[in-house]
């Protein structure tokens, strides 16, 4: 059996990022001028993830994701969830990265320009 092959024009729509914000203080974060080699623009913000490893089942359902535009902000959102979680819990485990032009791996960055 052969295959009856024609050609068609497709139009896919589908979400894409056009902004950040900061989770904390609700700033807009600016995209940086180093452009994503596929065109979309690369921020330069921290991602801090929330978790315990307390025992129980409810350990892989305790981590949260936050975007943070400065330390500051970042220094806030460990402080508040230190604070909250004092007492609760046996484990508090925070996790701070740094995004930005130099860390995503899929972005070409061309020093001489």
């Amino acid at each position: 059996m052969s295959n009856i092959i024609d050609t068609k024009k497709i139009l896919v729509v589908q979400e894409c990022i056009v902004g950040k914000k900061c989770d904390i203080c609700g700033k807009e974060i600016p995209p940086t001028v180093i452009p994503h080699k596929y065109g979309e623009p690369v921020y330069d913000y921290y991602e801090v993830t929330t978790h315990h490893n307390d025992w129980g089942n409810d350990s892989v359902d305790s981590y949260e994701h936050f975007d943070a535009c400065s330390p500051n902000c970042a220094c806030e959102l460990w402080e508040k969830y230190i604070r909250d979680s004092a007492g609760e819990r046996n484990t508090m485990c925070i996790e701070v990265e740094h995004i930005n032009c130099w860390t995503r791996k899929d972005t070409e960055v061309n020093v001489n320009a």
